[in-house]
């Protein structure tokens, strides 16, 4: 009886010595991941990307202006901004002058997404230098209400309607190479929408072909002579000219030139005209789709 009970008891200490056993096997093992788990670098889940202002702002250009102080940062505090208008894409167009001259002022452009000003020549998707356009539009001269006053008080060549709605100055020396190509951007608008086309010819080209602008202006019309050069091409221009121009020709070539170097529009051509009070002098040449913008806005200035 006594050897039986004996043999039960070692079975059951055996038993829990055996259990006590994998316990602790088990916590030890358990401790040890736990130690392996915390050496090891952690895994950093990024999350998500946000969308960015520029894909939200697709087709509505966001309106948020800079800080002032980033302005200063960029340009050390000497501007202040007057005027902010929408520009290219997401950008906004900035009109920014000189603190200590506030006459003094140009164009740059913000992008609120990266915080960042850009200044230069800004081309938007359609190939047309927004630039260009805004200082048109939002920089004053002061001396352009002058230009177009005195190039609007000299004899002109007139090409366009007759009785015009609107009227437009350009000045040109016919030997250019923009000259046909501006005739033709306004042909249509002449015979359509009421346009006259003044047209201030120089010879600053001369030296470079024959003088076309004395030629055209050598004839009892004019108007007539400047459409058969702005028609014609250039290997026949060589029919278009003067063995002697008469003084009174000569001296309307050099009182055009002079006026165009008293107000620095040289080269030319130049297009001078009047929109909403606001005057315009475009050097260079002017496209059909960005003098279409301007057109019906235009209105006849004093002849």
């Amino acid at each position: 009886m006594k050897k039986r009970y004996f043999a039960s008891a070692l079975i059951v200490a055996i038993i829990i010595n055996i259990t006590f056993l994998g316990l602790i096997g088990y916590a030890w093992y358990h401790a040890s991941h736990q130690a392996a788990a915390k050496s090891q670098p952690q895994k950093i889940i990024s999350p998500a990307p946000m969308a960015t202002n520029i894909v939200s702002s697709v087709g509505q250009p966001m309106i948020e202006a800079p800080s002032d102080a980033v302005v200063n940062k960029t340009f050390h505090g000497q501007v202040h901004i007057e005027k902010t208008f929408v520009g290219p894409g997401h950008l906004n167009g900035l009109v920014l002058a000189l603190k200590k001259a506030p006459t003094e002022k140009f164009i740059a452009y913000y992008d609120p997404t990266q915080k960042l000003l850009y200044l230069g020549q800004v081309v938007n998707a359609k190939g047309q230098n927004t630039t260009l356009k805004a200082v048109q539009t939002y920089l004053s001269d002061p001396e352009k209400p002058i230009i177009i006053k005195a190039f609007s008080q000299i004899p002109a060549v007139i090409t366009g309607a007759k009785q015009p709605k609107h009227t437009i100055t350009i000045v040109i020396d016919p030997n250019s190479s923009y000259f046909r190509t501006l005739y033709q951007n306004f042909l249509l608008d002449t015979q359509q929408a009421g346009l006259q086309i003044r047209w201030i010819l120089v010879n600053y080209l001369k030296p470079m072909g024959p003088n076309l602008a004395g030629w055209i202006l050598s004839g009892n019309q004019p108007g007539q002579r400047l459409i058969q050069v702005a028609s014609a091409p250039s290997s026949q221009w060589t029919n278009f000219m003067m063995p002697a121009l008469s003084q009174k020709v000569i001296n309307t070539l050099r009182d055009h030139w002079n006026l165009m170097q008293a107000y620095h529009l040289v080269p030319g051509p130049v297009t001078l005209f009047n929109t909403n009070n606001r005057h315009y002098v475009i050097k260079g040449l002017v496209g059909p789709e960005s003098f279409d913008q301007i057109l019906p806005q235009i209105i006849l200035h004093s002849n």
